[in-house]
């Protein structure tokens, strides 16, 4: 298991003003995947619940994606821990 530095979330979420009581979901999409299209109302009603989504597209940062891991698409991080939409 890679260990994933959270330097980048963090960072995300301070611009985001992210808070304990306003998380922040970092969201590894892409505009040609079907997957995140479909995906997409959850996270808008995760955003109606307080959550602050920051959507990182893969094909403009493959940096990122390289250096988190993030082999499948859409990939979503909530502290820096993969997780999967409710």
């Amino acid at each position: 298991m890679l260990r994933k530095p959270l330097s980048l979330f963090l960072l995300l979420a301070s611009l985001a003003g992210c808070t304990k009581e306003k998380p922040t979901i970092v969201a590894f999409t892409a505009s040609w995947c079907a997957a995140c299209h479909a995906d997409e109302p959850r996270l808008q009603l995760l955003e109606r619940q307080g959550y602050t989504i920051q959507r990182i597209d893969s094909d403009i940062n493959p940096d990122l994606v390289r250096r988190y891991g993030v082999t499948e698409l859409p990939s979503y991080f909530l502290n820096g821990q993969r997780v999967s939409l409710p």
